[in-house]
Order: structure tokens, then sequence, then C-alpha cells
């Protein structure tokens, strides 16, 4: 169930709205009166979406959806309203809502479109959030990995830059990401140099020049080079590089993988050292045989010297990547080769170390001793892995000691032979092998996806034919919905109840080539659709992860109907619609510009909009344009004059509205242009026609407040017959919406002529003498000789000031009127001495219906002067009377001789 926000300033619209939509059972909907309350509450941030009415007072639904997303960029948000003018929905999309939907009609079909639409929010918002999820895991899974890895696009421009990289060169993702032009070889080489990913085309001659061992598989190349690592050292490095390509097979970039293989190199040149060390021995003990002969104390002394000189090279060539130790029992000296001593943070040269140096290395020196001690005396083997603390200061290491006792021809021990090898790396990897086997296991336990492993079940001739589920995680019951304990050690057959095994072609290719595969599919004994992936961990058997996309698909199918219509809607709209540049050259046009100007898209795409205007327009499209390229928001519709294409000319109507970059340049500008010269045509029968609407509007007003007075008679005579509490709840809102309707009539008597005429020059001071003052006020007026330009209704503004005055003010004795200059503009103030606006009520006295009497006069005031854009505001001071400020723009006042 779906938990939403409804936010309309009409009841009737929140509470027929909750009704229809809890209905279905899939909502659960909160309703609030503004859009105020609604940011005021801390529950905001909880609902899966929010529905919001357009023009309400305070703050309309375009502010309010802006407020929200300053906070949660991905909250789905709605439109719902009855203004269903271009701009508004043009305006709602590009500040980010999710839908717009225009209320009238049929209840029933306009709730259900915004149910449709609420869901259509809601499950896209959660596939974008899916999507993000999976980003990360894999971009987690790629930094865990030991190997450094570089990735980039097909401009070269950098996309992965893992954690081992930044650990092999020393620059850390957020410097290189995004970078191209080489920059990922400044660190390792100080100069902007290919590396193998970008050779993938090269001949082996070229590549030659920067790497060796050149080895091809497929479209994969290996090779091996120098490398400078951080701290100066120089190491050599095994590099792997391939294409990178998308789902249609086409190469969008390359990858490779860096292995640091220094040591193993080191450890190939030891060997090599070792077999000269054992040639050069050989060759000095030939020329030397002659003279060993003659002393038989020294040829016993040269062969005890050759005995260990073969000792130490065997155990070298038997350890590989080791170091080696003597300890001499009777003499208590400590021999290491050059490697032991360079494991133990000595200078890296084969000789003895005082014990107690050695000793300083270990922090667990007492148990190393007690097992040599041990190993000496028979009791024990030594085999110890112990931590070192390396004599010149670098970070602790892990060391593998593995030791035997020699004796002499007595059975007397003389000496113990070991190696001691560095396991840090594998130490580190074999934690960090832990951690991922942990996180794993709570991955497949947590992961949203259902996940199984499987093994194949093949026939006697080794064909597969049906596989048993061997683990699942809980994601696989839900969304299944099978229990785990019901399938797991059963085959495909017996735990879906079907024939045949579902997907075995695919399952079986995987699991016996070890070629992943990922694909979309309808299984039709769920009713379900199901996006699968499928891979094999060993031979014969294979996982898949797999996710319910059944809601998915159908809101594609929908989303896919819908734009679909969207582009029907535009291709066949009554109006052009289109976009220029900021040079006013045309980017887009719609096919209907060939029906209302005759010309088809094709020819004025490329064109200035200059183009489609007269010779006698061409100045007023030269200024508009101007307002183009100086606005930064929405711009007020406006008129320009248009030439068809075979000559006669047309008035257009523009509507439009620049757009920005990420960066908020204006890039261009869109909008809808109208035909309006039939318009225009029609707008002088509109006006004639309005005056016998009029007539007929008061007739017909007459009648409809005598057939309400009827109404709410028997209204009433029905609710003294002594109905049932439901009946009498009914009747009320009944009578209610009765006396609604009354007022509003009433209103419509009031407002029929508010802007029915064009605006006309007002002298100030007539007007004021007209006022009927009651005899117990003074009243002084001292505006000047000052003509407003305003609505005929003019003469309704100081009269319902005046009656504001005494009938509010409680004990108003005195009204002085009088104009002043702020700027450009003229401020005509009205201000007496009754008891004032409180500072809470100073903005709400101007809303419709708000106050003691008909809630109607203030609101008049503001909307008959708002007609030639002069506004009015209330600045007087609580307790001391109110002080009304009539702000008049430049243009619509003039002096009265101007006349």
């Amino acid at each position: 169930m779906y938990s939403i926000l409804y936010v309309d300033d009409e009841p009737t619209l929140l509470e027929i709205g909750k009704l229809f939509l809890e209905q279905s059972g899939d909502f659960q909907v909160s309703v609030m009166a503004s859009a105020q309350e609604a940011l005021d509450s801390p529950a905001l941030g909880t609902y899966d979406a929010i529905v919001s009415d357009y023009q309400m007072p305070g703050m309309d639904g375009i502010a309010f959806l802006k407020a929200v997303r300053e906070r949660y960029d991905d909250l789905p948000f709605l439109i719902f309203t009855g203004r269903g003018r271009e701009e508004v929905v043009i305006e709602a999309i590009n500040n980010g809502a999710d839908f717009y939907v225009q209320k009238g009609g049929d209840p029933t079909a306009q709730f259900a479109e915004l149910a449709y639409k609420i869901r259509h929010a809601v499950l896209r918002k959660q596939a974008e959030r899916s999507q993000g999820e999976s980003e990360r895991r894999l971009a987690d899974i790629i930094d865990f990995l030991p190997d450094a890895m570089l990735a980039v696009d097909k401009e070269g421009r950098v996309l992965v830059w893992n954690r081992a990289n930044e650990d092999l060169t020393g620059v850390p993702a957020s410097m290189m990401l995004g970078k191209g032009n080489y920059e990922y070889a400044l660190s390792p080489y100080g100069e902007r140099r290919p590396f193998l990913l970008d050779m993938l085309s090269w001949p082996d001659e070229e590549i030659k020049k920067y790497y060796s061992h050149i080895v091809h598989d497929g479209r994969a190349i290996s090779a091996e080079s120098d490398l400078a690592a951080p701290k100066g050292r120089q190491i050599h490095i095994m590099v792997k590089a391939s294409p990178l390509y998308n789902q249609k097979g086409e190469v969008t970039g390359a990858i490779e993988v860096v292995r640091d293989i220094t040591r193993r190199i080191e450890t190939e040149q030891d060997l090599r050292a070792a077999y000269e060390r054992v040639t050069m021995t050989e060759e000095e003990l030939r020329s030397q045989f002659d003279e060993l002969r003659a002393t038989n104390e020294q040829l016993t002394a040269a062969k005890d010297e050759l005995r260990r000189q073969v000792d130490r090279l065997a155990m070298a060539q038997s350890i590989g990547q080791s170091g080696s130790w003597e300890y001499d029992i009777v003499t208590g000296t400590f021999w290491v080769s050059a490697e032991g001593a360079r494991i133990l943070g000595f200078p890296a040269v084969a000789g003895n170390i005082p014990v107690e140096k050695i000793e300083a290395c270990i922090p667990d020196s007492a148990m190393v001793r007690r097992t040599m001690t041990g190993l000496i005396a028979g009791e024990k083997e030594y085999n110890l892995e112990y931590a070192i603390r390396p004599a010149d200061g670098s970070a602790p290491r892990m060391i593998l000691s593995v030791a035997r006792l020699e004796k002499d021809a007595s059975g007397r021990p003389v000496r113990v032979i070991g190696i001691a090898r560095d396991i840090t790396e594998r130490q580190q990897a074999k934690e960090a092998l832990m951690k991922s086997e942990d996180r794993f296991a709570a991955l497949f336990s947590n992961m949203l996806s259902g996940a199984a492993l499987h093994k194949l079940v093949c026939n006697d001739k080794g064909e597969p034919e049906d596989y048993v589920i061997l683990a699942a995680n809980p994601a696989f019951e839900q969304h299944l919905g099978i229990s785990r304990e019901s399938v797991l050690k059963k085959t495909s057959r017996e735990a879906y109840g079907v024939s045949e095994p579902p997907y075995l072609d695919i399952y079986a290719k995987a699991a016996l080539t070890g070629r992943a595969e990922v694909f979309e599919t309808y299984f039709a004994p769920m009713k379900k659709y199901f996006s699968i992936s499928v891979y094999s961990p060993e031979k014969n058997r294979f996982v898949t992860i797999f996710e319910d996309i059944t809601e998915k698909k159908q809101a594609e199918a929908k989303l896919k109907e819908s734009a679909e219509k969207f582009r029907a809607l535009v291709e066949t709209s009554p109006d052009m619609i289109w976009a220029i540049d900021c040079s006013g050259i045309f980017r887009y046009i719609s096919p209907t510009v060939k029906t209302i100007l005759g010309f088809p898209p094709e020819e004025l795409v490329g064109k200035s909009v200059t183009c489609l205007v007269p010779e006698q327009g061409m100045a007023l499209a030269q200024r508009e344009l101007e307002k183009f390229f100086a606005a930064d928001k929405f711009i007020t519709p406006f008129e320009v004059p248009a030439r068809h294409r075979d000559g006669h000319d047309m008035v257009v109507e523009i509507r439009s509205f620049p757009v920005t970059d990420s960066g908020g340049k204006v890039t261009g500008f869109r909008g809808v242009a109208r035909d309006i010269t039939e318009q225009k045509k029609a707008e002088e029968s509109l006006r004639r026609a309005n005056r016998q609407l009029t007539l007929l509007g008061s007739v017909s007003r007459h009648d409809s407040l005598n057939k309400i007075t009827v109404l709410l008679g028997y209204l009433r005579v029905a609710s003294k017959s002594s109905p049932g509490p439901e009946t009498k709840e009914i009747l009320e809102k009944m009578e209610a919406v009765v006396a609604a309707m009354r007022s509003q009539i009433e209103f419509a008597r009031i407002y029929q002529n508010l802007g029915s005429r064009e605006p006309q020059w007002c002298d100030l001071e007539s007007h004021l003498s007209r006022l009927q003052v009651p005899a117990q006020v003074s009243f002084s007026a001292d505006v000047g000789d000052i003509q407003l330009l305003a609505d005929p209704m003019f003469e309704t503004v100081f009269a319902n000031l005046l009656d504001n005055s005494v009938r509010h003010g409680e004990h108003v004795t005195k009204i002085r009127v009088f104009s002043q200059r702020e700027g450009t503009m003229l401020v005509v103030i009205w201000e007496d001495d009754g008891i004032g606006i409180p500072a809470s009520d100073k903005e709400k006295i101007f809303g419709r219906g708000y106050g003691k009497n008909t809630g109607l006069g203030l609101f008049l005031v503001r909307e008959v002067l708002g007609l030639t854009g002069i506004s009015i505001r209330e600045t007087g001071e609580p307790g001391k009377g109110a002080r009304f400020e009539i702000v008049v723009p430049e243009g619509a006042y003039r002096p009265g001789n101007a006349a």
C-alpha cells in the first residue's frame, strides 16, 4: 500500500479525493489544506508520493514543488488542478513534477487517471533507486579487487580507478576520474604516454617500444613493463588489456588490469645468482683441489665450507621467495641471507647478525625462543607464524619460519638451518578473503534480489536433463512465493511443478562453459516477468540472481503508451510547438506549422524566426527577441504579426520559456505558438455578446437566488422532521453547499463586470468627493490633481475602504487620504484612527471570504486594482489605526491636465 499526501485548499475536494483513492485499496491518503502545513509536517519525507493543487493561497503548487525538491530530490510529486494552461504544465515539468493531471469531467475517470499516474511515478522512482544500488554494488566489487584496474571510454577519459590503483600510483581516484589525455601516465612515468589499453589495435612492433613479453588472447593483450611506484620504487608489472563492449557488441572503451610481479622477478634473479655461485664455487674448488690435498685439515675445512654453501644454495633453490638463516649452536652466532636480512629490515647483505638485534624485531621473541629450544631438545618441530617489527621502521610484517636441526657424526646438535618467508600479503589476502566471504554471506542473505545455487543433473550420456536447487536466499521466497524448505534438494520439475526444466539450455550452457548470461523472460506458470542473471562458480553448478519485474514491465508498457500519446499530442496539437537557440534559429517546429502558416517544418528548421515576420512587424519581433535573450524565467505571453506562406497576414500568440543547461546558462527557448487571427476578429463580437450575457446573467441570477431560497426552505423543513443522525448530517451538508452556492452567485453579481471593459483614466479627487462619509467622521483628502488608469469598477475601491474603516474600525473619528512619490511609483495612502489590523491578518484580509461581513470587499479592491498592475497593502500599526497603501506603477498614473 502506498502512502500518499494530498494537498488542496478546498476541503470538499480533499474529502472526495481521499475517498476515491482509498477505495482501490492501494493507497493510504493523508490530507492537508495548504502547502505550508505540509512543509511544516515532520512526516513529509515519509510519503511515497505527493499530490498537490496548483492554485492555493499563500504558496501555489509550483512553489510547493520547488520547496519539496530542495529537501527530497526523488520524492514523486504530481500536480492535480483545474488550471490547464500550457505554461503551468511546462513550468511544473521543468521544476521536477513527475506528472500533471487536470481536474474536471467525470470524477471516477479523473481519479482513476490520478491513481494510475501515482503508481507509475512511485514504480519509476523505485526502479531508478534499484538501478543506482546495483551500480554501487558493482563499484564496491571493482574497488575491492587486489589488482590495480583502469578503464577508459572511447575518448580516453578515466571511468574506473580502483583502490589498488590508488595504492600502486599514489594518486586518489577523486583526482583521476573523468581525466583524459593520458593523465593516468603522469604519476608513474612523469609524462603523458599511452598504456597497453590504448594499444589494442597497434602492431606488436609499436607495442614493443613500451612493453615486453607480448601475448595475444583473442582481442585481449598481455605484456610486461617497468613502472615507477610511489616513494621512488621501481617495480615490474604484468598488464592485461581488453576492449569494453556495450549490449550491442559495440566497443565503448578499454580496460586493463595491472599486477606487481617484482617479487617473482627478484626471486628468479636470486635463483640465477645462486646457480652462478655454484658454478663459480665448483670452478674454484677444481683450481684449488691439488693444494687442498696437501693438508687434510685444510681439506676437511674446505669440505665443511663447501657443504654449508651447497646446503645454503639448495635451501635458496627450494624455498624460492624466502630468506634463509642458520643458528650455530656451538658458537651462538646467527647467519642470515641477503633476502632474510631485507625481510628483517636490515641492509640486504648476507652475514651474521647479533641474536639480540633479531629478537628486538620480534614482539613475541619468548615464544620463538621456546620453540627453538624445543627443536634442539628434540621435543617439537620448528614451524611458526609470527609478527615482526622491521629494524628499519617500515610497516609490521607476518613471517612464516620453518627450520630443521643438524647433528654431527656423534649425534650432538650443532646447528639449526631455517627459512623465513614474508607472508604479509598472503595473510592480508586471507583476512580479506574471510571478510569477503562474510560480506558475501550477508549479501546473499540480505540482498533484495532472489538468488539460488543449482547443480546440473545429467543422463548416462552426460547430457543435462534437469537441475537440483542446493541453496536459496530469503528473497527467493518473496519473489517466487515458494518457501525455500519446499524446494531445496529437489529438481526443477518437482520444485516448480512443471514438465520441462525452465531455461535448462541457458543454465546448462553457463554451467558447462563458465559464460555468464543475463536475460528477461515471462514465466507462464507464475504469470510473472523475471530478470535473471546466471553464472557458474564451478563446472556443473550455476547461480541464478533474479528479480520480479512484472510491475516494471507493465509500467514500461504503460510508459511507452504514454510516450506515444505524448508524441501524438505534440504532432497533432492544433498549436505549433517550437524550439530556437540563442541566435533565434529554429531547432524544432511541429508539423502543425504547415497547417497554420503553410510551411513544411523542414523548410523552417535552421532559419531565423524573423523569416515568418512581415516587414511592418519586424521592429516588434526584434524587441521581443531581445526580451527572450534577457529572460531567466517564464516570459509573459505576447502577440506578434506573422505572414502565411501564401502572403496573407496573421496574428500569432507566443508563449515561451528559456531552456538552460546543467550550469543554469540559457541555451535556447521553447514554447507554443497559436494562430489567434480569428480570435482577434472574434473578440469584438465577443465584447458585444458579453453585454447580452451580462443581462442574461442578471436575470438568471435573480431566478437562481429565488430557487435557492425555496431549496433552503425545504431543507430546513426536512431537518425539523426529526430525521435520523445520518440523514440529519447529510441535510446539514446539503444546506452548507446551497448556502455556499448562494454566496458565490452573489459574488458573481458583483464580480461580473470586472475586466469586461477597457481600463480608463479615473480622477482621484472626483471619486473621493462622491463618498458618503458619516457625519461623526472627519474626512480630509489631499491627493493632488492625479488620474489613475484603472478598471471602470474603480469607483468601488474607496467605497469599500470607507466601509472597512467605519464597519471594522469600531471607533473611527478621522480618515485621511493623501499621495506621495516613491521612486518612479505613486503611493496613495488611506489611513484612519480606528483599532487597526492585527499583524497576523494584514495579508489575510485581502482573501475572498475572509472577514466578519461578506468577506468580498477588500478582495474586490485588490482584484479591481490588479487589473492594471496596481497593488494594495496594509501597513498600519495595530491599535493605532488602519493604513492602506495603493502602489501605482509608472505608466498607470498621470497629472490631471494630461488628458
